[in-house]
């Protein structure tokens, strides 16, 4: 009888199950690129590519010699409801040089400053602007939002002098507490006036195997990867507390409990006495240069979870919130209590602490009540 055709060999068989797992592979990171550079929506493009492999013109962010990051210049969204001008700001474009008879008033914060949500026309900043000239009339007032996404005091100290001075305001507003408090939460050893333990230079490598953007994809989805946040890729790797029992989702109510515990210690042992010399720093500086100051209080829900449901960010909040009040006692500069004004009501709040297209509009309008009654008077 004649045998069967002969079987290949084990050796053989590996290789070609090894040719077809790279050949099905290529077929996957090819199909994964036209999608990614060809189909995908703007949100996901720069969700799940690599920064160095998104067109300019579509990053928000760009680095910057003095800060960890900086919007954009001249960024446009695709649909045309956000845009950053040509000085880096979000907004409508402006003059770097002070037209006459026009009181500039530049809003420094964080996220909440440039406001979480995706039509520029919509951000508190921009509707301030118009209600105080609307409303309270006021057709002399330009505002500015100079506020940026994950910006503690020392950003917002350094993007007034390298930047916001340029444009000489008559009057910042100065909105923030919590990027500051996540800076506190590091090992009091890693707590130092520069906020080394916090943050670090934006770091844009990535490993060869990432050369791959179906990995790339894959790391990102693990967590093996950092996201494309640039607040993120400013901020050190486990700049958290060290020692607590794994994430947070897998702990035990015992292990949760020694984590609430270790925390609110660590709160306890980095005070916020960097938060409180940006700010003294902020204010004289300002005042130097003929500039007025409005320090404010900074508010959020605790029903929404979030960061601001943990009882020591409530408690960090609250400490800057003091400084800020005794400083403008202190100082003589301008103060508001806003977290004691703006309504605690979910409909508003996109997060916990970011208000969305019902709320920014509260915003803006006891930010203009306040600052139409207490500083524009005064102005002349």
């Amino acid at each position: 009888m004649k045998s069967g055709p002969s079987r290949p060999s084990r050796g053989a068989r590996a290789l070609l199950a090894l040719g077809t797992f790279f050949a099905c592979f290529a077929l996957v990171e090819v199909a994964w690129r036209v999608y990614l550079f060809q189909f995908a929506p703007p949100d996901r493009l720069y969700k799940w590519a690599r920064l160095t492999d998104i067109p300019k013109e579509q990053q928000l962010y760009t680095p910057h010699p003095y800060l960890p990051y900086a919007l954009s210049p001249g960024y446009r969204s695709t649909d045309g409801r956000n845009r950053v001008n040509a000085l880096g700001f979000r907004g409508d474009e402006i003059t770097r040089e002070k037209p006459p008879g026009v009181y500039r008033i530049a809003c420094l914060g964080g996220s909440t400053t440039y406001t979480a949500v995706d039509d520029y026309k919509l951000t508190y900043p921009h509707l301030l602007g118009r209600f105080l000239r609307e409303r309270h009339g006021h057709p002399e007032v330009e505002v500015i939002n100079a506020g940026v996404s994950g910006y503690t005091s020392w950003e917002n100290l350094v993007n007034f002098q390298f930047r916001v001075l340029d444009l000489d305001p008559d009057l910042i507003v100065l909105y923030l507490a919590v990027n500051d408090a996540k800076a506190r939460l590091v090992e009091p050893s890693a707590y130092l006036s520069d906020n080394s333990g916090y943050r670090r230079p934006l770091d844009l490598q990535y490993s060869v195997w990432e050369k791959s953007l179906f990995i790339h994809y894959l790391f990102v989805q693990w967590g093996w990867s950092e996201t494309n946040s640039l607040e993120r890729r400013a901020r050190r790797p486990g700049f958290e507390v060290e020692g607590l029992p794994v994430r947070r989702r897998d702990r035990t109510p015992e292990e949760e409990t020694e984590a609430q515990h270790r925390l609110l210690q660590v709160v306890e042992e980095n005070p916020p006495v960097f938060f409180e010399r940006n700010l003294r720093n902020l204010v004289a500086l300002a005042r130097e240069n003929h500039v007025a100051v409005l320090l404010t209080s900074w508010t959020y829900l605790t029903e929404l979870g979030g960061d601001m449901a943990e009882p020591y960010y409530q408690k960090m909040v609250a400490e800057h919130n003091a400084v800020s009040r005794r400083l403008a006692e202190e100082m003589g500069t301008f103060y508001y209590d806003f977290a004691a004004e703006m309504p605690k009501e979910s409909r508003l709040f996109k997060d916990c602490m970011h208000v969305n297209e019902e709320g920014s509009p509260v915003m803006a309008d006891l930010f203009a009540r306040f600052i139409a009654r207490e500083i524009l008077p005064a102005s002349g």
